[in-house]
């Protein structure tokens, strides 16, 4: 909360003012003055002072105290944007255990307790390996929760519970940044007060096992071609992959001795 800057509080502090300048009267206007603007310079003082105050114990301190008794565990990733005269991009790095918290929130939790959305693009794919606009849709683009005061369950009994920290790198120096790129870090906190540790690590484990098995589903009865792309720093191989489609068919394909296969 910051209180210090609403309307309503900025109006009553310049109602202040204007009464401390017309109320104190003396026969020394200079001294009016003088004592006037260091009453209010006061009363400025006193009331940032006091919405710190305010803020702490009315956030912070209950924050932290509800915070002792629960049970967390933080699934962080970093999506990297860099630019030249030449090229913009973008590079999201995290694990499959992220990429499920958000599967089963989008699809399973029917968005309760959710106000705001934010999507994000999984740049782990791009748009050639992919020929069909549906695939690439849900293959590049994530939907994540754009709000740090909400939190959403995602289990049916509601004893596990999911908020989100949004964090990006602009008070690094300009010439880190233009090192680095811009970087923002998204961490899922997934806590509660009923489950330990085991039991929400379980529960993700959970969650990442389906996840991974619907995509297997997805790609049962395809075929894949695979290219060598580049050999990465450890000299590995890093293929890329594309779904096989063609137009040809058994019957129209032409080669000796075909009706053998028949």
């Amino acid at each position: 909360m910051v209180f210090q800057d609403t309307e309503f509080s900025k109006n009553i502090f310049d109602i202040f003012k204007f009464s401390a300048l017309t109320s104190f009267k003396t026969n020394n206007p200079t001294f009016d003055m003088i004592i006037s603007t260091l009453i209010t310079g006061l009363v400025s003082l006193l009331m940032m002072q006091f919405h710190k105050l305010y803020d702490f114990f009315s956030y912070d301190l209950v924050f932290q105290f509800k915070n002792y008794f629960r049970y967390c565990i933080t699934i962080e990733g970093k999506i990297t944007f860099r630019s030249s005269s030449w090229n913009v991009g973008s590079r999201g790095l995290w694990s499959k255990t992220f990429d499920a918290i958000w599967d089963h929130i989008n699809n399973e939790t029917n968005y309760e307790g959710i106000n705001r959305l934010k999507e994000i693009e999984n740049s782990f794919y791009t748009y050639p390996e992919y020929d069909d606009v549906s695939d690439m849709v849900d293959k590049r683009t994530i939907y994540i929760i754009d709000n740090p005061n909400c939190s959403v369950a995602i289990n049916n009994e509601k004893t596990i519970f999911a908020s989100v920290k949004i964090k990006d790198n602009s008070d690094d120096s300009d010439k880190m940044i233009e090192m680095c790129g811009k970087v923002e870090t998204i961490k899922i906190e997934v806590y509660s007060y009923k489950k330990n540790i085991s039991e929400i690590k379980e529960y993700l484990e959970i969650i990442t096992k389906n996840y991974l098995d619907k995509i297997k589903k997805k790609r049962e009865n395809k075929i894949f071609t695979y290219t060598l792309k580049k050999f990465n720093e450890e000299g590995e191989c890093i293929w890329h992959e594309k779904p096989f489609r063609s137009t040809r068919k058994f019957e129209n394909l032409y080669f000796d001795e075909k009706k053998r296969f028949n």
